[in-house]
């Protein structure tokens, strides 16, 4: 965790389009690669023939290899069918891994799964991440709230 000086990282908030000064008072970027980047599933249709759909994020891939999950399950009946729930997987796969977590002073706008970018100017990062948690807190020392965002892949 380290402190940036107020104005040199804010959010940019893209369903107003501009960016908003909202200080990022405290943050840790996490860059760790995914755990899953392709996804295989198996089953089989109605007369036992074997089916099969993969999905795979080409970009992580070709950075850290492959790291595939393979599972068979039993209520996938097509192929089509195969493929959406490898991607489905897939997206809460991408979804539940931690990016960054930053804190900031409480900001009203903000909502669950809203896509942000987050411009740090001293720690020289500037990314997009989906808003994964927020918490209210408040600091009874410093006598002030403020939200605790969790951010993850967008």
């Amino acid at each position: 965790m380290f402190n940036l000086k107020p104005l040199n990282a804010y959010i940019y908030n893209r369903a107003a389009g501009r960016y908003v000064i909202h200080p990022v008072l405290s943050g840790e970027y996490y860059l760790m690669a995914p755990d899953v980047n392709r996804v295989f599933i198996a089953g089989s249709d109605k007369t036992g023939n074997f089916l099969s759909g993969s999905v795979i994020i080409s970009d992580d891939a070709a950075l850290v290899g492959e790291r595939l999950e393979a599972m068979h399950d039993g209520s996938v009946v097509s192929s089509p069918m195969a493929s959406s729930v490898a991607s489905a997987y897939l997206a809460k796969a991408r979804f539940t891994g931690k990016k960054a977590r930053i804190t900031v002073p409480p900001h009203c706008g903000l909502e669950l799964w809203d896509v942000v970018s987050i411009v740090d100017i001293p720690g020289d990062i500037s990314a997009d991440y989906r808003v994964a948690s927020y918490i209210l807190k408040y600091s009874p020392a410093e006598s002030h709230f403020y939200h605790e965002i969790g951010l993850c892949a967008p």
